[in-house]
């Protein structure tokens, strides 16, 4: 008798394989009507999802995926950059190559990650900047393919990931500036939805109430990781609001709020995170935080190698130390 595959239940339902996977996974993104008539093609053809997913992850290829999820200027900043160097250099120590991929959104990422998952070209893959509910996680752990995500997750207990205590460093260097005396604190973020942007700004709240300052909402800002941009949003926000200090969490926005600055002629404080190059570079002395790119990457490498492997790693997760730099 033929084994039914998920190509053949994508061709009796007159869907994608794909569009089969999603249902599998119970997929927000797919239609009750959709997700219906796969199911009943699935009951029909007898087919077992399960077994077909560990069939997927039995050959080799010794290629490690590394994603970053939406964003276009990923290589113009320091974190993408070094932390993947290091991630090269740690995956070629231990026989791995790597394949990078860049991708626009979720729907991309999960197409992208499914076909190189159905046809063996990866052994595993890192999640570079991690975004919680998506798509392909949930994917992923339905079949058990061996990831590791470089933030924390909500479900710590059952991901693989390594990351910094954003909490308590961003609440670190904010406590130093409310220390300095400084009272009126704005908040600059990427992209809201990240992990890391909701534990910075976790950090930042944190201190505010520590030391009984009031919370303004208008002073938390959200923007991409690029100076352009940040440039833009500081600038019409110090327009209308007098602060004594932007607290920021990447050297990148920290730059952009600088020249902000300089250009209104204002005497406002920033702080950044990452301990970028381009800070260096640039010959800016703002605080910032050292995230240490080197243990990221080797604390991802490791405990993704180790579950291909099928080593057991001591725990599921990494916490990498801070170094804020004055």
């Amino acid at each position: 008798m033929k084994k039914i595959t998920i190509k053949d239940v994508a061709k009796a339902a007159n869907v994608s394989e794909a569009t089969v996977s999603r249902v599998m996974s119970n997929s927000q993104l797919i239609s009750t009507k959709t997700k219906t008539r796969v199911m009943e093609i699935i009951k029909e053809l007898d087919y077992f999802p399960n077994s077909a997913a560990v069939s997927l992850t039995k050959s080799s290829s010794n290629i490690i995926g590394v994603v970053i999820n939406g964003n276009q200027n990923a290589l113009q900043n320091d974190f993408f950059t070094e932390t993947l160097a290091y991630i090269n250099k740690f995956a070629l120590d231990k026989g791995y190559y790597i394949l990078y991929l860049q991708l626009n959104n979720n729907e991309e990422v999960y197409d992208g990650i499914y076909k190189l998952i159905k046809t063996n070209r990866i052994d595993g893959l890192i999640f570079m900047n991690f975004v919680e509910g998506e798509e392909d996680i949930e994917y992923l752990q339905s079949i058990d393919f061996p990831y590791v995500v470089i933030g924390t997750p909500e479900n710590k207990k059952n991901r693989l990931w390594v990351d910094n205590d954003n909490v308590k460093s961003c609440y670190d260097i904010t406590e130093i500036c409310i220390k300095k005396g400084k009272k009126e604190l704005a908040f600059l973020s990427g992209p809201k939805n990240l992990t890391v942007s909701k534990h910075r700004k976790q950090g930042y709240l944190d201190a505010l109430n520590k030391y009984n300052i009031k919370v303004n909402k208008e002073y938390i800002l959200n923007t991409k990781f690029t100076t352009t941009e940040s440039y833009q949003i500081v600038k019409n926000f110090l327009s209308k609001n007098v602060v004594d200090v932007i607290i920021t969490t990447d050297d990148v926005l920290a730059i952009g709020a600088m020249r902000a600055i300089k250009d209104l002629d204002l005497k406002v404080e920033v702080t950044g995170f990452n301990n970028t190059k381009l800070r260096t570079y640039l010959n800016y002395d703002f605080l910032t935080v050292d995230i240490q790119y080197r243990d990221l990457a080797m604390g991802s490498v490791e405990l993704l190698t180790n579950k291909i492997e099928n080593k057991e790693n001591a725990k599921n997760y990494i916490v990498v130390q801070t170094e804020i730099i004055k």
